[in-house]
């Protein structure tokens, strides 16, 4: 929670109440371009507020996750994507726990 109070202070945020992942937003901006056309003013208004918001959360997020890793901690969520990677990329640490786990 520390690493995530730096990365909101190193953007010049203060805590918001829920963090939208990353990754997310890339496919929020996609779908708001398709959709921004067919907008009323008022609607288009409104949706840029929203998208500016998810974009800046998704930038607190990323400043906490690299502060996490530069202190070597992890989420929960964090160590099992890191515990999958090792298995996809280490063919013999997968061997070795298939058979301990059979």
């Amino acid at each position: 929670m520390q690493a995530l109070r730096r990365g909101l202070a190193e953007v010049g945020l203060r805590a918001p109440a829920v963090l939208a992942p990353a990754g997310a937003v890339g496919g929020l901006r996609r779908a708001h371009e398709k959709l921004r056309k067919t907008l009323e003013p008022d609607a288009r208004e409104n949706a840029e507020e929203a998208l500016a918001r998810q974009e800046e959360l998704a930038r607190v997020y990323r400043v906490s996750e690299r502060l996490l890793r530069e202190r070597k901690l992890y989420t929960g969520g964090a160590q099992l994507l890191q515990a999958v990677g090792l298995l996809r990329t280490d063919a013999a640490l997968l061997e070795r726990m298939r058979a301990q786990f059979r």
